[in-house]
């Protein structure tokens, strides 16, 4: 994947089609394995800098500021769904998980698939979801970062999705919409839920050390479920961002270039 452009660009073609998959057996020790997803992001193009830094750190710590720094589920979400234009991919790198670690399996579902058979469904939940902008936020030692968008965010003239804009983690506890339309609002929100748990649009997955799972961010929601820890073992990830735009003109010059090369 790091030399070969032709495996390269089956890796980012996959990615566009199914909107996620696992890289087995990049370095975890010491600075080649910190840098390995740095090092993939540079192979494609080059990371995305959020608030957050170029690349950020999986782990529980004392005094988090993210539910994502501590042992407890996270359930499925879009990450930074408080920018007006969040990353388009996502990597985490799984640098420790141990065999004395219960729990802590990451699951995704596709959205896109939900949204389509939320519509089938249920139309007035979908349509519900669809037309409601809902706020989000991120307050951060430096940082106070807020967004509003709808669940199912940016349907293109042709009817095709952009992105899922759902994160209940950071989605404020204010609706800014009339008292009448809260519960309904509450009752699309569970039917999309309880679609994207579902069979048709779910895996689940323990990561392995030295996997890096990459997904589309604006598709494909993500969660984790809680773990504990045994002795002295650690779990630790680290993960970066993407944007689509660097990624498609990636891949059409690595068609360029398998293409030339072709007899």
């Amino acid at each position: 994947l790091m030399k070969s452009d032709s495996s390269l660009l089956q890796f980012l073609n996959d990615m566009e089609a199914f909107g996620l998959t696992v890289v087995e057996g990049a370095p975890i020790a010491g600075t080649e394995g910190l840098r390995a997803v740095t090092d993939l992001c540079n192979r494609v193009a080059f990371p995305m800098e959020t608030n957050y830094g170029t690349t950020f750190t999986v782990k529980s710590k004392l005094n988090p500021s993210n539910l994502a720094y501590t042992p407890a589920r996270l359930g499925l979400h879009v990450d930074l769904p408080f920018y007006k234009d969040p990353p388009g991919i996502q990597l985490l790198h799984c640098l420790a998980q141990s065999n004395n670690i219960t729990g802590g399996e990451n699951f995704f579902s596709d959205g896109f698939h939900a949204a389509n058979l939320l519509k089938v469904a249920n139309s007035d939940a979908y349509k519900m979801l669809t037309t409601r902008l809902v706020d989000f936020y991120d307050y951060e030692l430096i940082t106070w970062l807020t967004s509003t968008c709808s669940a199912d965010s940016g349907l293109t003239s042709d009817g095709e999705y952009e992105m899922i804009c759902y994160n209940n983690q950071v989605r404020d506890t204010y609706l800014n919409m009339p008292a009448d339309q809260v519960q309904l609002f509450y009752d699309a929100l569970k039917a999309f839920d309880t679609l994207l748990h579902g069979e048709q649009c779910s895996v689940s997955t323990k990561l392995k050390e030295g996997d890096i799972v990459t997904f589309d961010n604006r598709r494909v929601l993500h969660g984790r479920n809680s773990y504990t820890v045994h002795g002295t073992a650690e779990r630790h990830l680290e993960g970066a961002y993407l944007r689509w735009d660097e990624v498609y003109s990636r891949i059409r010059r690595l068609e360029e270039s398998v293409r030339s090369r072709q007899p």
